[in-house]
C-alpha cells in the first residue's frame, strides 16, 4: 500500500496524511463436489448424471466410447 500511496500521491496531489484501508472481496473456489451434492439433494438423492457423462468429465473413454459405438 505504501508504494501505491507514493506513486499516486504525486499524481493526484494528495497530502501525506491520507490513510488507506484495503478492501478485499471474498473468493470462493468452485467446488465440483459441492455442486454435485447440491444437485443430488435437489434431485431427491438420485444420480444427476449417468456413468457415460462421468467418464467424459474425467477425460477418459471418449475414444473408447466412439469405437464401441461403431
Amino acid at each position: 500500500m505504501n508504494i501505491l500511496m507514493a506513486v499516486y500521491s504525486n499524481i493526484l496531489n494528495i497530502s501525506d496524511n491520507v490513510e488507506v484501508e484495503p478492501q478485499f472481496s471474498l473468493f470462493r473456489i468452485d467446488d465440483a463436489n459441492e455442486n454435485v451434492e447440491l444437485a443430488m439433494k435437489a434431485n431427491g438423492g438420485k444420480p444427476v448424471i449417468d456413468q457415460e457423462e462421468v467418464i467424459r468429465m474425467g477425460g477418459f473413454g471418449t475414444i473408447q466410447m466412439r469405437l464401441s459405438r461403431s
